[in-house]
């Protein structure tokens, strides 16, 4: 699946720790509200009714089960939070719609200055999957806090369309990525809609430009 591969591009990536901080709160997740919360970055994530997590497996936690996940090294990178539609294990029409979070080290990336930077590998990975780029990166913001946005999309050979949107947050020496994929954009922007920030973390490195403005939420065309 994509997932997997998007952690390749720094977990080797996919998707996408720093160290000593990331590490030192990777969050909690209530069973009964289904909320993920991270104090360290400030965001809480909403896992929709029936999903299933995996968020053990792909940090490489012993299970009885087998997993073909890729495990991640803890020295550089750690899923925060991963969340499939149904086991991404079963079989279905489309894949899986998911919600992955992940940190990965800045230094991974010699060279990376802001959140633009990272959708270079990001969009290589991506392509080799069949995925086009949507809209280049563009700024977007949830509460005060601001982020760098990109959506991709694919068509399979039956004429199926997956989205994908990442959205990232460089803070402290780390790269905070949220990917969202899914069979329609509408449900790309619901599930969206299930990450707040509480407040602007505090160690976020500095504003990003304004050069343009959120895209309408019922299209994935470029935000102007």
């Amino acid at each position: 699946m994509l997932f997997l591969d998007h952690r390749r591009c720094a977990f080797a990536l996919l998707l996408l720790c720093a160290p000593i901080f990331a590490q030192s709160d990777s969050g909690s997740y209530d069973e009964t509200s289904r909320l993920y919360r991270n104090r360290a970055y400030a965001f809480s994530c909403k896992v929709p009714a029936g999903w299933v997590l995996r968020t053990d497996k792909m940090n490489g936690v012993p299970d009885a089960e087998k997993s073909d996940s890729v495990k991640t090294d803890p020295a550089t990178s750690q899923v925060l939070l991963a969340a499939f539609e149904r086991p991404p294990e079963a079989t279905g029409p489309t894949p899986a719609s998911t919600i992955l979070i992940a940190t990965e080290s800045q230094s991974t990336y010699p060279g990376l200055k802001n959140p633009e930077d990272y959708f270079g590998p990001l969009t290589e990975v991506v392509a080799a999957k069949g995925f086009k780029i949507i809209n280049d990166p563009y700024p977007f913001k949830l509460g005060t806090t601001s982020l760098v946005r990109v959506d991709f999309s694919r068509e399979d050979k039956d004429r199926v369309t997956m989205y994908q949107s990442t959205l990232v947050l460089l803070t402290h020496g780390t790269i905070v990525s949220f990917t969202f994929l899914a069979a329609s954009e509408d449900e790309i922007e619901g599930l969206i809609e299930n990450l707040s920030f509480s407040s602007t973390p505090k160690l976020l490195q500095r504003p990003l430009p304004s050069r343009k403005q959120n895209r309408p939420r019922t299209t994935f065309s470029k935000p102007y």
